[in-house]
C-alpha cells in the first residue's frame, strides 16, 4: 500500500525531481499572481516527503489569504454598488 500525497507530481523521464504543483482558482489568481502553486521537492521520495508539509502549508496559507483578500475586494465592491444606487435614488 502506497501513500499518496496531494498535488505531488513525481519523477517521469523528462524531469528527475519531485514536484508539487497546484492550480489557482481564477477568481484568486489576481491576488495570488499566477495560475498554479509549485515548488521543488527534492530529487528522492525521501527528500520529497521531508519538504512537502513546510510546502502544503506555506500553499494552504497563500490560498487562504487569497481567498480573504477576495472576499474583501467583493464586499467593497458591493458596498460601492450600494452607495452609487443610495446616490442614484436621491436625484
Amino acid at each position: 500500500m502506497g501513500l499518496t500525497l496531494l498535488y505531488v507530481q513525481e519523477p517521469t523521464r523528462d524531469r528527475s525531481t519531485f514536484h508539487y504543483r497546484r492550480r489557482v482558482s481564477s477568481e484568486l489568481r489576481p491576488f495570488i499572481g499566477k495560475g498554479e502553486i509549485k515548488a521543488s521537492l527534492g530529487r528522492t521520495r525521501e527528500e520529497a516527503l521531508k519538504k512537502y508539509p513546510a510546502v502544503h502549508a506555506a500553499a494552504e496559507k497563500a490560498l487562504a489569504r487569497a481567498q480573504r483578500e477576495h472576499e474583501k475586494a467583493q464586499r467593497r465592491a458591493s458596498g460601492l454598488e450600494t452607495v452609487t444606487m443610495l446616490i442614484c435614488t436621491e436625484k
